[in-house]
């Protein structure tokens, strides 16, 4: 099948662009071809596309490269030029666009070979970037040595994925170009265009995938000064400066502005926590989000907690571990562990627990700044702080934000992450589904039984059987498995459970409570699994029916969808895993914060 590429030299490619036509010509087949030419090269670039072999159209933008590093701020000019060519590319609805800097040299093919391989949105060539925390660095590129980055030798994949970073040659695939939330404009007035452009895509659910066996012209060693280095003159090293901007003149509005973050947890289990926990693993995830993004985290929970890998960990009392206790009383001892001195200093407090305690401290000093998250669905105890101040508060789903309307508050939405990376994707199952969750009335593991046995297949039945406030619940669940057929596993370490997930064939979930989120769906779907859910609470909002997983009415269909599993491709599943990334929740919840911050509450 002929693809259509469009190609998109910068100035000054003249010597670049005889490897790549080489690499065009030796696809087979061979694409049809548009070329836009971005500026006035100074060089023969345009003479040589002009001589291309391959029919082809020349589109050429005039725009003179000294107006960019002469104007005000050249990394908006040059992304205002860019969009411009990525809205010609739209309108030419091509496989795929290919951007092509000066300074980079790619090995084209591989690039365009991998995007359709791989079926990735966007590969690119690495760019280092200097920003005020630190670098961005591919992650072929190993940290410096007395000044000095050197290249990985001996790495498996020609192919690595890193947290971050800019990219210089960018290949786009045709959804990702055809996704107008995707833009050039960069997202502050100090990050390069091809960051802007990346940080867009990440933030949206794309991967960023570098080819780190490039060649980058601009990390020759004798080039480190130009860009995008400085030598500390003290030191006599090199080091890292954002673009001639100092950090006191960042936009506050800016999320690259860092924040002293304390998180608030419950009582019940430690963080991140072994075994059963969706909320304590969530704020586990929140506190390592939020610390690749640089910003300091305190994180208040119950002894045996880590603390984030470069942030506090402040104890608040032992940790239950059972549900048969006072829930306000165990939250109240925790409050005489917040000491002043620990919070006043934080830009704000943001709280994931049951009663909101962090709402005491701003009662008694209104400079706090806080935010609750309720990971529940009744908020009327709040009603008290309500008529003191804004409460900030945070729901987990659109469902959940509804419910709390009902009830007379105001929220906002962001929804839960996870480290997705964790959860090993596997496409080949076994012929078993499993259940997943606490063994209780609301999550209803019996239902899930049910469901297996009148379909004929195989269930393993995983959950706690600790954190539960119905002993003889339990008990009858267990009577229900013959141990053949339905197993009951009970409870297993988070190790143990992505085993389960990502070999089960499906995920039953048969809550019929009203679920705020359902963090295991998106667990089953990080491990390319099936979930299988009755339509309750904002599970609809996760899976997507028919094309991610099935949403049903009862009992009945959730039988007949299990003979159509095998219709739903894992990958997808992965795919819709990734849009629910613990990135993605911290860069959200920084963005409320800021909000916060800049007196924007609710």
């Amino acid at each position: 099948m002929t693809k259509t590429i469009v190609l998109i030299p910068a100035y000054n490619c003249e010597k670049n662009l005889p490897a790549l036509f080489n690499s065009l010509y030796n696809l087979n087949p061979q694409p049809a071809l548009y070329v836009f030419a971005e500026n006035n090269s100074t060089d023969d670039t345009l003479l040589q596309i002009q001589q291309f072999k391959l029919p082809h159209k020349v589109i050429r933008i005039w725009f003179r490269s000294d107006a960019a590093m002469l104007s005000q701020n050249r990394y908006v000019t040059i992304a205002q030029v860019r969009q411009l060519l990525l809205t010609f590319a739209r309108e030419y609805d091509p496989d795929y666009a290919l951007f092509l800097d000066s300074d980079v040299y790619p090995q084209t093919r591989e690039l365009i070979e991998n995007l359709t391989d791989l079926k990735k949105d966007l590969v690119g060539g690495a760019y280092l970037r200097a920003f005020p925390d630190g670098i961005w660095i591919a992650s072929k590129w190993k940290s410096p040595i007395n000044g000095q980055y050197v290249m990985r030798r001996g790495m498996e994949k020609a192919l690595d994925e890193p947290l971050m970073t800019s990219a210089g040659c960018m290949c786009l695939s045709r959804k990702i170009i055809q996704d107008t939330q995707v833009n050039f404009y960069p997202v502050s007035p100090n990050a390069s265009e091809d960051f802007g452009y990346c940080l867009q895509a990440s933030e949206n659910g794309y991967k960023i995938f570098l080819d780190g066996t490039n060649k980058l012209d601009h990390v020759l060693p004798e080039k480190m000064c130009i860009k995008p280095w400085s030598r500390n003159v003290l030191t006599q090293q090199y080091e890292p400066f954002f673009y001639g901007t100092k950090k006191d003149q960042i936009n506050p509005n800016d999320c690259s502005k860092k924040l002293r973050i304390g998180l608030l947890s419950t009582r019940f289990f430690g963080v991140p926590p072994s075994g059963y926990s969706g909320l304590e693993q969530i704020v586990w995830d929140l506190a390592c989000g939020l610390d690749t993004l640089g910003h300091e985290v305190t994180l208040f929970a119950p002894k045996g907690s880590q603390p984030p890998p470069h942030g506090k960990l402040v104890e608040i009392g032992d940790c239950h571990q059972s549900c048969m206790i006072n829930w306000l009383g165990a939250e109240l001892e925790a409050y005489d562990f917040l000491r002043n001195e620990e919070i006043d200093n934080l830009d704000i407090l943001h709280g994931h627990n049951w009663f909101g305690i962090e709402y005491l401290k701003k009662a008694r000093n209104n400079q706090l700044r806080v935010a609750h998250t309720h990971h529940g669905l009744n908020v009327s105890l709040f009603n008290i702080f309500k008529q003191l101040f804004k409460l900030n508060l945070i729901s987990i789903s659109d469902w959940t934000k509804e419910v709390f309307a009902s009830q007379g508050f105001d929220a906002r939405r962001c929804y839960n992450g996870v480290n997705v990376d964790r959860y090993e994707f596997q496409k080949d199952k076994n012929d078993r589904l499993m259940f997943l969750g606490r063994i209780s009335h609301s999550k209803a593991p019996h239902i899930a039984i049910k469901v297996a046995r009148e379909a004929g297949v195989g269930l393993d039945v995983v959950g706690s059987t600790n954190f539960v406030d119905d002993p003889k619940y339990v008990a009858d669940v267990k009577k229900l498995c013959d141990g053949k057929q339905i197993r009951f596993i009970g409870e297993v370490s988070q190790e143990e459970k992505i085993e389960y997930l990502k070999n089960a064939k499906g995920l039953l979930i048969p809550s019929n409570f009203g679920e705020p989120f359902g963090l295991i769906s998106i667990e089953a779907l990080a491990c390319g699994t099936v979930p299988i859910a009755l339509n309750d609470g904002a599970l609809k909002e996760i899976i997507k029916d028919g094309q991610t997983g099935f949403i049903c009415n009862s009992v009945d269909q959730m039988v007949a969808r299990i003979r159509e599993i095998d219709l739903i491709d894992p990958k997808t599943c992965r795919i819709r895993a990734q849009e629910f990334s613990r990135e993605k929740m911290a860069q959200e919840y920084v963005k409320l914060y800021q909000d916060i911050i800049n007196g924007q509450e609710w």
